[in-house]
Order: structure tokens, then C-alpha cells, then sequence
């Protein structure tokens, strides 16, 4: 009973030098508890009192320990180790150790790949053997993100994931298949040795007038149709940038595909939109594609109906799995340095949390994110990018979840529209593209607010706003360093 009560009164010390920072002192008692733990082990191990202090007091050692107090540092880091790890039972049952660090088995994990314990389950990738701590599943193996990126695809279909060996894109519908679907979404014409979707009709056959009078006749045109474009703008109105919106939908239950699409054509005047055949979305929908106008005429004029409307009762996309939003512009309005500059924009590890809040999905592999382009990165070959610039005449933001709500459509061009000014204003420096930038250049051009009312009201409603009170610096591989206070 006496050790009992002389051990209470040690651990008691030990919490008074702790506060007190009267390190050669606790070295003292941290001995004296050490002798008693040797005579008392089974008894202390099951008693409450000392798994509690346990508990709160290896806590506190880590963090004196972190400190810069030179020998005294040393001394305590080596009595705290001699102490917790000379006796295998409280080894073995409470406590995992280095020589950094003594932290409760409980809070960890143990990982087989390192044959330890971490505070994050740790795996080896399948494809690299690098130690990871995130996973992704590719044909029953686990990936790093990168390798996942790289080397696999997910199939539209049956939206698994497949080695680039076992599934590819197929630029005709704009879309990846695994070989087992395939053949339910694509066609071979064998006339023009080309691939098309299986709901539309081969590229050029339709070019060479094969199929005009069907195609013509149709509600709904096949992936390839071609429209005569037409540039609508306002009276007086003068400018260069248009835009062109794809909005990907779904039909909602209980209605017929063709009766809906009859409905949302006689909410348009003649070559207004257009309605194709998507091999996405598959035979449950369709896209609708606008001609080309002005952000004041797409804004004005052309959708009044269309959101006037009860269409949306019968058509969905946001909540609808495979649908996104796409908005061409005019290529020849920027200049080389303002396209590269909106590529670091959507690119910019800093601004993809803001970005993907925005556009209301993450990137994805038709929407992909480098985190290394740069300004001179306004050419590319690669397609499924945040911003597409292989067309000749449009860049196209690719962004966008679908959505049929009026505020949030409008948000995504007002968006665009508003990047698209911004960058030619700004520098060329990438401290100069983060998302905090566009926001300050909203809220200080008053007039601004009612041209992007939309936009404006969901900066404001997220709290976005108050990001200007707070400039984050960041290294060069994008890590946050410190928060200061703008000046």
C-alpha cells in the first residue's frame, strides 16, 4: 500500500515539473517511477490511475520533447525511452516507440507494407511500389493517385476502373469504354475505316449527304451534325467574344424522350439550339447545344424561355450521373498570354478547392488538372483538359457540372466571362492568378456586381469575400508556409 501511495505522489511530481519545466527534477522522479514500475509491473498496468496518466503524460513528454532545450531535451528523451521501453509488457500492450517519438498503439495504425505503426494506414502501389497513403482501385489493384491518373482509365459504361491496356478513348463520342463495353457504344464503318456511337451515324457518310434527309427530319441530330453558325448579339452590341453552351441532360422518369425534346425545341426560335444524340448520356437524354452569341444575348434573350418554363420537371442534370457543362469562346478574342494565364488559373493547386466548390464537381479525366502548366502552356494536344484549346476557333471550359438551374447556369458563364477580362489585366507573375485575385478584382469594380449578380451572390453567400483579409504565401511545391495579413 505504500508503494501504491508513493507512486500517486511521484506521478503528482512528475505533473508539477512538467508545468514548471524543472527538467533535472524530473529526471529525478521519472527514475524513481521507473524503479517502482519495475517492482509493481502487472499491478500498474491494470491499474486505472496510471493508464490515465499514461494517457494524458506521454502526450505531454512529445511535446516537450519537440523542443529545442539542447541537453535538457536529450536527457529527457533518453530517461522517458529508457523507461517506456525497457519492460516488454507496456511495450506490447500500450505503446508503440522511436526514438523521436512515443506515441499509444491505439492512435495508430499498423501497417503491414513497412511492418510498423503509422498514424495513416500506409500500401504499396501495384503499379510503382512507392508507399502511399491514398489508394485507388484499378482491376482489383491498388494505385497512387499518380499511377491511377496515368495509367488507367474509367470506363463510361460500367463506370469501373481499367489499366490503359484494357479500355481506351474514343474521340467519337468522347468518351472511354473497357473492351466489354465497347461494342454496346461503338459502331465500325468499314466503308471510312472510322469509329462513330452507336447512336449516330458515321462522320462521313453524314458529310458526303448519306443520311441528309433523315438527319434533317430528326428531333434529335446524331453526334456529328454540323449547324450553319449563327453569331446573335444585340442591337449596337460590339464585340469578340462568344459563346457557345453544351448543356448535358437527362430525361426524368415517366416521360418520352422525344415528346421532351419536341417541348424544349418549341422554347427556341429557329437554329437558336440544336439537340444531340450523347453517347454519355446514352438513350436516356440528350444534349443541348446553343449557337453561337454574346454574354449580354445568352443572357437576355435566348434561354427567357427555356427558364420561364416547367421543362426542367422533365429534364435533369445536375443529380444526373454522367452530365457536364461546356462553354466554347471565341479563340480569336485572347491573346497567347491570355490563354496561358487561364490555364495556371484552372490549373493552380492553390485555386483547385475554389474551382471544384465552383464548378460543382472534382477534376476528372475529361477534366484534367496539371499542376505544373505554365504561361507558355497555351498550346496542347491533350483534349480532356480544364480548359480545351485544341479547337481551331474556341477555347472550351470544361469545368462545369451539369445544371438547369438559372442562377447556377448563368453563375458558370458569368464566370467565364469574367475571367476572360480579368486575365487581360493582371500580370504575368502566378502569385498574380490565384483565386483571391479574381475575387478582389470583382469587389473593387463596383460595376461588376450587377453585370455578374450571380456570381457576386455566390462569392458572397460561400464567405469567399473574406479570403481578402488573409494572403497565403506558398512554397515552390504549393505548401502553405505562413498566413499574414494583407496589406
Amino acid at each position: 500500500m505504500r508503494k501504491h501511495k508513493d507512486r500517486l505522489l511521484i506521478i503528482k511530481d512528475i505533473r508539477r515539473c512538467i508545468a514548471k519545466e524543472d527538467y533535472i527534477s524530473l529526471i529525478e522522479y521519472l527514475n524513481e517511477l521507473s524503479s517502482i514500475i519495475d517492482d509493481r509491473k502487472r499491478e500498474i498496468i491494470n491499474s486505472s490511475n496510471w493508464l490515465n496518466w499514461y494517457h494524458h503524460n506521454v502526450k505531454l513528454c512529445n511535446n516537450y520533447l519537440s523542443r529545442n532545450y539542447a541537453d535538457q531535451k536529450r536527457k529527457i528523451k533518453q530517461k522517458v525511452i529508457e523507461i517506456f521501453s525497457d519492460y516488454p509488457f507496456i511495450q506490447e500492450l500500450t505503446v508503440a516507440y522511436d526514438t523521436h517519438n512515443i506515441r499509444l498503439k491505439e492512435e495508430l495504425t499498423y501497417c503491414e507494407d513497412i511492418e510498423d505503426y503509422t498514424e495513416e494506414e500506409h500500401f504499396s502501389c501495384h503499379y510503382c511500389n512507392e508507399i502511399n497513403y491514398e489508394s485507388y482501385s484499378v482491376e482489383d489493384d491498388s494505385l497512387c493517385l499518380s499511377c491511377y491518373e496515368n495509367e488507367s482509365l474509367n470506363c463510361d459504361g460500367c463506370q469501373e476502373n481499367y489499366y490503359n491496356d484494357h479500355a481506351r478513348y474514343f474521340e467519337c463520342v468522347d468518351r472511354c469504354y473497357c473492351d466489354s463495353c465497347e461494342h454496346q457504344y461503338i459502331s465500325y464503318c468499314e466503308e471510312h475505316d472510322i469509329e462513330h456511337s452507336c447512336d449516330e451515324h458515321c462522320e462521313r457518310c453524314a458529310d458526303e449527304g448519306y443520311y441528309d434527309d433523315e438527319d434533317d427530319e430528326s428531333i434529335i441530330k446524331n453526334y456529328s451534325y454540323k449547324v450553319e453558325q449563327e453569331f446573335y448579339q444585340l442591337p449596337n452590341e460590339q464585340t469578340k467574344l462568344f459563346y457557345g453552351i453544351e448543356v448535358e441532360t437527362e430525361i426524368r422518369k415517366n416521360f418520352d424522350k422525344f415528346e421532351v425534346a419536341e417541348d424544349v425545341l418549341n422554347l427556341f426560335n429557329d437554329n437558336q439550339v440544336i439537340l444531340k444524340e450523347d453517347g454519355s448520356i446514352g438513350h436516356n437524354g440528350f444534349e443541348i447545344v446553343s449557337n453561337t452569341a454574346t454574354f449580354n444575348y445568352h443572357k437576355t434573350k435566348l434561354w427567357d424561355n427555356f427558364f420561364g418554363s416547367d421543362i426542367r420537371d422533365k429534364l435533369r442534370s445536375f443529380h444526373a450521373k454522367n452530365t457536364g457543362l461546356h462553354i466554347h469562346c471565341s479563340k480569336e478574342f485572347y491573346t497567347k498570354a491570355d490563354i496561358g494565364k487561364i490555364v495556371v488559373f484552372l490549373n493552380l493547386p492553390y485555386n483547385s478547392r475554389f474551382i471544384t466548390n465552383f464548378a460543382g464537381r472534382n477534376y476528372n479525366q475529361y477534366c484534367k488538372r496539371d499542376k505544373f502548366k505554365k504561361i507558355t502552356n497555351y498550346e496542347s494536344n491533350e483534349r480532356f483538359e480544364a480548359l480545351n484549346i485544341t479547337n481551331r476557333n474556341t477555347i472550351e471550359f470544361r469545368i462545369f457540372k451539369g445544371n438547369l438551374q438559372e442562377n447556377s447556369f448563368f453563375r458558370y458563364l458569368e464566370f467565364v466571362d469574367c475571367l476572360s477580362y480579368f486575365v487581360k489585366q493582371t500580370s504575368f507573375k502566378t502569385n498574380s492568378l490565384k483565386y483571391w485575385h479574381l475575387i478582389k478584382y470583382i469587389q473593387e469594380n463596383t460595376e461588376l456586381k450587377k453585370i455578374y449578380s450571380n456570381l457576386f451572390s455566390w462569392l458572397k453567400i460561400k464567405g469567399y469575400f473574406d479570403t481578402l483579409n488573409t494572403k497565403v504565401q506558398f512554397s515552390k511545391d504549393f505548401n502553405v508556409k505562413e498566413k499574414r495579413k494583407v496589406a
